[in-house]
């Protein structure tokens, strides 16, 4: 009995090797098609609006902005953090957008969405290092952009037994993005995730 090859095909025609992550080229073009197919919250509100993971990518791209703006940390970790804010739900592209209570009963599965995600940071130029400074600086955009779309989309949070920094420049944010197209936003991201490639592989950040 033949034994089933281990891979999925991506948009831009790729195979990606699911047993051997290390191998695989994460295409730009290939996370913004999965994440622009992922919904937020697994799709759990109402409105008549698809907000999914690419605009959510986007939205903490922008939220380190204006975190930049506000708490004044070095521009070589605003340059890092900006990539590293675009691409932290890079694995989601294709292991979808589990919401983190199943992923506190599933850490197999959390394991392997984190060897995931490190090689995807790894092909885009990121180091240890970089990941390491920019961390705390994603994790605050990263939680009060998801606060920020609770909001705008009418989902409760009073039980969610956290707090973040949102501001109305942070939902004016939201606004904007929500009136981009998905082809808008996948250009965006593409270009943002390239450029970011050459500057880090070349550590251009001057």
């Amino acid at each position: 009995m033949k034994t089933p090859e281990i891979w999925i095909q991506t948009v831009s025609g790729a195979r990606l090797d699911c047993a051997h992550l290390e191998r695989n080229t994460y295409d730009a073009m290939d996370l913004a098609q999965g994440l622009s197919s992922q919904t937020r919250f697994a799709g759990q509100y109402r409105s008549d609006y698809t907000w999914s993971v690419l605009h959510h990518s986007w939205l903490v791209r922008l939220i380190v902005d204006i975190l930049y703006d506000e708490d004044g940390f070095s521009y070589k970790v605003w340059r890092v953090a900006r990539l590293v804010a675009l691409l932290h739900d890079g694995s989601e592209a294709f292991l979808g957008d589990l919401p983190t209570p199943f992923k506190r009963v599933l850490p197999e599965f959390v394991a392997y969405e984190h060897r995931m995600q490190y090689e995807i940071y790894r092909q885009y130029g990121l180091t240890d290092d970089d990941l390491s400074h920019s961390k705390e600086i994603v994790k605050s955009a990263d939680t009060s952009a998801m606060l920020v779309e609770a909001r705008v989309l009418g989902i409760p949070t009073e039980n969610w037994g956290f707090e973040a920094r949102v501001t109305d420049q942070m939902v004016d944010r939201f606004h904007l993005v929500e009136k981009y197209s998905i082809n808008d936003l996948t250009s965006l991201f593409c270009m943002e995730a390239n450029h970011g490639r050459y500057d880090l592989n070349t550590r251009e950040l001057t």
